[in-house]
């Protein structure tokens, strides 16, 4: 079975154009024009990234991020913008919505595809590059880096993004140390995509936040000026 790419924009030609760049490269996708859509297709399962159409007249895209993540069933679903030029200042709104990668148009197919293929891989469980596979435990969760899943101590899972678990891996597997964002930056993302330093800095707030609510402690610590850490409660 083909990856599902869902593509939420309401510009004709660009879906056409895209859905053309994504069969040939081994993806099956479908369309959304629609928040509503969008979410309640993402969260029938089938689906393992989504693209959004990000317009400067039109707010669907940041909608659309922040619904998805705020589903319980389909909230570690990868989300990839592309930007038009003109409306580059949403960067930072995308990314407080809950976008994973963002990308200004226009853009060579290669890269947003290398991205898709890697997000894509890790989001169907495939075990991360460099992974012995085994069980890291830490604190109140256990992290399965083989099967690509976090539980809390009561067995229940914890959806993360492809980003955020290996964000994840990497703080835990070392507690206490500190990591720097070029660290972080080269252990959670492609080699080829560059990836601005306070990007790191809202997939960690977004990681934080997602551990206090499950767990109910705040288990990163901030060093200023030098990166984040990983702490055990006692």
């Amino acid at each position: 079975m083909l990856p599902l790419i869902l593509i939420c924009s309401r510009d004709a030609e660009f879906c056409l154009m895209l859905q053309h760049i994504l069969k040939a490269d081994g993806f099956e996708s479908r369309m959304a024009e629609t928040v509503q859509e969008a979410v309640q297709r993402v969260e029938s399962g089938d689906v393992s990234a989504v693209i959004v159409d990000c317009q400067p007249d039109s707010s669907l895209a940041p909608a659309i991020c922040i619904e998805v993540k705020s589903s319980k069933t389909a909230g570690g679903v990868p989300i990839v913008a592309f930007v038009t030029p003109g409306c580059g200042n949403r960067y930072l709104e995308l990314l407080k919505a809950g976008v994973d990668q963002a990308f200004v148009r226009p853009i060579a197919p290669e890269l947003f595809l290398a991205y898709l293929h890697s997000i894509v891989s890790s989001h169907q469980g495939e075990k991360p590059a460099g992974d012995d596979g085994h069980i890291i435990s830490f604190g109140k969760i256990k992290i399965l880096a083989d099967k690509y899943r976090v539980q809390r101590g009561d067995g229940k899972d914890i959806h993360l993004s492809p980003i955020e678990f290996r964000l994840l891996c990497k703080m835990s597997r070392l507690p206490g140390q500190v990591f720097s964002r070029e660290e972080l930056i080269r252990a959670a993302w492609p080699d080829n995509i560059f990836v601005e330093l306070r990007t790191v800095d809202v997939h960690i707030g977004r990681l934080r936040r997602l551990l206090v609510r499950e767990l109910g402690m705040d288990l990163i610590r901030t060093v200023r000026s030098a990166g984040y850490a990983m702490e055990v409660a006692a």
